[in-house]
């Protein structure tokens, strides 16, 4: 309808809120572009969290004659302070608050443990695990308890709450060594954007815990539905108390893959519903059909953890020699990656 949306217009409109007035300020993404097609000359003002979209861009101010150089103490109070010591960085993704109705609890559990398995296979990190924070009463904690239960130095909260078709969501990342707040963020998101928000909350807590990830992003284009029934498969097999309970995940699980036959994680939980059942043939069946199609599909992180299923099917079964091939070739691709906790 004549009109522009999206995330892309959503940072442009943001940073050029914060640009001078006859100046030009970019998003990394663009500045490199621009370098690559023809000399650009430009200044850094750091990682900025750009208010209301829930990112960290990296921004530069474009120089020439023609426009109006941004003054770089003009942008070092809301510039990002990154993780900078010699230490390993170290986190606890507490899991985020729904706010909404209990029907709607699964978004922000799924979108939580996603996130901590983003970050912990990322590479030079520490990441607290999903059974260790489940095991304390983190909701009655402060930061500063959660930092000595857990050994970490930066927590990560935040809150969820699905309104219709539109989430309003917050992240708060909080430095105990520093005592301080790093990055914090209020926006709302627009429920086909689902796949994107673990993706650029893993981006964002990865800038400023000046990490990298090391394993490449293969896809882009999830579809929204699909992610959502496996987010809900997850919630319900993990929160499961009996056996109904399970096939109403298997259930939910295959729709997500009728919608998303690339959705390879949906598929490895499937194999994994059957694994911890013993039903030890079909489970291979999955994971081994699941393991052909990540490596079509150039998926390293699924390639991972498919091998590694298939190494504790074989162990299960009693087939330790078979167990130990599957698993040794995990660990080199994990090496590869820089995966330490898969590694480990």
């Amino acid at each position: 309808n004549k009109d522009v949306f999206g995330d892309v217009v959503n940072i442009a409109s943001r940073l050029e809120a914060i640009s001078p007035a006859g100046g030009v300020l970019v998003s990394k993404n663009v500045y490199d572009t621009l370098s690559i097609k023809k000399k650009c000359d430009a200044i850094s003002l750091g990682l900025q969290s750009l208010k209301g979209v829930g990112r960290l861009i990296e921004v530069f101010g474009l120089k020439g004659d023609m426009v109006n150089e941004p003054r770089i103490e003009n942008y070092k109070n809301t510039e990002v302070q990154i993780h900078t010591d010699d230490e390993v960085p170290s986190i606890a993704i507490i899991p985020f608050e729904n706010k909404g109705s209990k029907e709607d609890e699964f978004y922000s559990y799924g979108i939580s443990t996603d996130l901590i398995a983003d970050i912990t296979t990322a590479g030079h990190i520490r990441v607290a695990s999903k059974q260790d924070i489940s095991k304390l009463k983190y909701n009655s904690m402060n930061n500063i308890e959660l930092s000595k239960k857990l050994l970490v130095r930066y927590i990560a909260t935040g809150e969820l709450w699905k309104i219709n078709k539109i989430f309003q969501l917050s992240i708060e990342l909080y430095d105990t060594k520093k005592s301080k707040i790093v990055w914090s963020d209020r926006w709302q998101e627009d429920w086909i954007n689902l796949p994107d928000i673990k993706r650029n909350l893993s981006d964002g807590l990865l800038k400023a815990l000046d990490t990298k990830s090391t394993i490449e992003k293969v896809r882009e284009n999830i579809n929204t539905k699909a992610y959502e029934f496996y987010l809900k498969a997850k919630y319900r097999y993990d929160k499961r108390k009996s056996t109904e309970e399970t096939e109403i995940a298997r259930g939910l699980l295959k729709k997500a893959i009728v919608l998303d036959d690339n959705l390879i994680s949906a598929k490895n939980l499937m194999g994994t519903t059957f694994r911890e059942m013993g039903l030890y043939d079909k489970a291979m069946k999955i994971f081994i059909s699941a393991l052909k199609q990540a490596e079509l599909l150039g998926d390293k992180r699924a390639m991972v953890y498919s091998i590694m299923c298939i190494g504790i099917v074989y162990n299960s079964k009693g087939n330790f020699n078979k167990a130990l091939e599957y698993y040794n070739s995990s660990l080199k691709l994990c090496e590869k990656l820089g995966d330490e906790i898969g590694m480990g």
